[in-house]
């Protein structure tokens, strides 16, 4: 017998992604996910995980949306002076992976 894992991306971005992940999952469709640190819902995230122990939770690593969680002076070469987050994307896709 073969396994079919899905998973949902983004637990922890909103409230809304959360609920759908939720969903997905109390209905049998979804098996995993992959938890944002730097969501603007991170805490409820971490709240559903610990509901759903059948859940396979992951790490999310997102260099590119969103606020760091470290403090932007820790982090300089990955966040923009001006708005304290990711810059743009770039042109050169290696650009940002190369800095780090």
């Amino acid at each position: 017998m073969k396994n079919l894992i899905v998973n949902a991306d983004d637990l922890g971005w909103t409230p809304g992604v959360n609920r759908g992940i939720s969903e997905a999952h109390r209905n049998g469709i979804v098996t995993s996910t992959s938890l944002l640190a730097n969501g603007c819902a991170f805490d409820d995230g971490v709240r559903l995980s610990r509901e759903l122990p059948r859940l396979g939770v992951g790490v999310h690593l997102n260099l590119s949306d969103g606020k760091p969680v470290a403090p932007p002076a820790k982090v300089k070469t990955l966040v923009s002076e001006k708005t304290r987050r990711a810059p743009g994307k770039s042109k050169n896709p290696g650009e940002r992976s190369r800095r780090i």
